[in-house]
């Protein structure tokens, strides 16, 4: 038995910013992932943040800063 706990919710503004982003050439990199590493360190209160394409590699950059 599938049980479904939330539907997705994108509306017409999430698929307007993903279309913008998928007719550059840039996935993983570029001004949008910029802008949310200087949002997201400014949100956090702190230097710098950093955008990955996982939480994998998001668990492996915090493993290597740590030491």
């Amino acid at each position: 038995m599938k049980l479904a706990l939330s539907g997705p919710d994108i509306g017409p503004r999430e698929i307007e910013l993903v279309n913008e982003v998928l007719s550059t050439s840039y996935l993983s990199m570029g001004p949008k992932i910029e802008l949310f590493e200087h949002r997201m360190a400014s949100y956090l209160g702190c230097g710098q943040a950093v955008g990955v394409s996982s939480g994998t590699s998001g668990l492996h950059l915090m493993v290597i800063a740590a030491g």
